[in-house]
Order: structure tokens, then C-alpha cells, then sequence
């Protein structure tokens, strides 16, 4: 019996309710929303996206903000923690991104996305196929090629060193205060076990968005020159 895609979201915070679910022989996707003003024209409704390997609790201390002032929606996408990347075989970021936005029961006003999920909302406006689109897009931390850097084996090799790095500050982070009483010998053998996991569909999914062709929203698009785009 084939593995699930990653673990189902844990119980939810008081104040975050499961708004809709969706379970295929392919994927898995969710929504959880927070109480919010009663819908009227005037309320504007968020939606968050999150990065590769990780979820809705990571967007905890931006819903508690945004709880009362806005109705906001978290999305459980494919590439969430602990995930076996099944999912790249099936469809791209943005399909997955537009069918969990499907799956919200109101039309989306501002789309948020950290990281994997920010190329994610880019490559979602870049692609002009009908599906509704926001009024506005907020990108935090994306990444991206600049033109002058040339696709090649040296820059596949600094990639996938830099994505080992990456993951075994994630397993740091995650872990939290734990971290310091671990043997640096166990925190390592941690993150070989995750860069194991997601394997080479999972590093090749993040690379083919770092190495393909800018998502840019076309030049007739509302979105096109009211992106806001952050570093971490």
C-alpha cells in the first residue's frame, strides 16, 4: 500500500476551523481558515501558500495578525513536511496551487506565498489560462536566476550543496531549543535522513524553479508591476 503524501495537518489552533478537504488516489489538499468579520464587500480575504517542506502551523504568528481584520485561508499543498513528491509526476506548483484554491469558498483577494510557494504564486499569475486571479500577490523570501548565471553541472553541483544545507538548517529550526542537546553527529544523520526522503524528484522540483524560465506576470496583467518581493 502506497505511503501517504505527508502527514495530515495536526489539530488545529482554536481559532483555525478546516474549512474544506480533498483526498484522490494522487493528492491530498486542505484548507483551514480563522474566524473572521462576517463577509461583506469591503472585507478582503488572504490566502497563505507555503514552502517546500513545510505547512500551515508555520504561518501561526501571520493568521494570528491578519484573525479579525481580514478572512484568512491556509493551504495544505503537496510539498508539505514529509511528503514523498509524488505529486511533481502530476501536475506543476501552480496546478496544485490553482486546485487547492478551488477549494476555497470565496474568491481570493490577496495570495501570500514563502519561498517554493511565493515561485509558486508567480508561476499561478504568470500563467494566463482563465483561472481567477487576485488583486494582489505578496512574495516573501522567492528565489530566482538571474540571467547571467549559466545552467550547468558546476551550477547543479553549488545547487544541491546549498539544498543539503538548507534542509539540515530546517531540521535546526524545527527542532528548536531540542537542537543544542543533540550530538552534532545525530543532527546530521536527521538531515541526511530528510535530504534521503525527499530524494532527487524533490531537489529537481525546487532546482527546475530555480533554473527555468522567469514566471513574470505579462505586462497587461493588474499584478504585473504590484508585486512585493522580500528577502529573508
Amino acid at each position: 500500500m502506497a505511503q501517504p503524501n505527508g502527514a495530515r495537518p495536526g489539530p488545529s489552533p482554536d481559532w483555525w476551523t478546516a474549512v474544506a478537504e480533498v483526498r484522490g488516489a494522487r493528492e491530498r489538499l486542505a484548507v483551514l481558515g480563522t474566524p473572521s468579520p462576517a463577509p461583506h464587500p469591503g472585507t478582503l480575504v488572504v490566502a497563505l501558500v507555503h514552502g517546500l517542506e513545510g505547512g500551515w502551523a508555520g504561518w501561526r504568528p501571520l493568521a494570528g495578525e491578519l484573525a479579525g481584520r481580514c478572512r484568512t485561508y491556509v493551504l495544505d499543498l503537496p510539498w508539505r513536511a514529509g511528503n514523498r513528491y509524488r505529486w511533481r509526476h502530476h501536475g506543476t506548483p501552480a496546478h496544485w496551487l490553482r486546485e487547492a484554491l478551488a477549494l476555497v469558498p470565496e474568491p481570493v483577494d490577496i495570495l501570500i506565498g514563502h519561498s517554493f510557494g511565493a515561485n509558486a504564486v508567480l508561476e499561478h499569475l504568470a500563467d494566463r489560462d482563465g483561472a481567477a486571479q487576485p488583486r494582489a500577490a505578496v512574495l516573501l523570501a522567492p528565489f530566482f536566476r538571474p540571467d547571467t548565471l549559466r545552467v550547468d553541472w558546476p551550477l547543479h553541483d553549488a545547487a544541491l550543496a546549498g539544498f543539503r544545507q538548507i534542509i539540515a538548517d530546517g531540521v535546526r529550526v524545527g527542532l528548536g531549543s531540542r537542537a543544542g542537546d543533540l550530538d552534532p553527529e545525530v543532527l546530521a544523520a536527521m538531515a541526511d535522513a530528510t535530504v534521503e526522503r525527499i530524494g532527487p524528484v524533490g531537489f529537481l522540483s525546487l532546482f527546475l524553479q530555480f533554473t527555468g524560465r522567469p514566471h513574470r506576470p505579462p505586462g497587461d496583467h493588474p499584478l504585473a508591476t504590484t508585486l512585493l518581493t522580500t528577502k529573508e
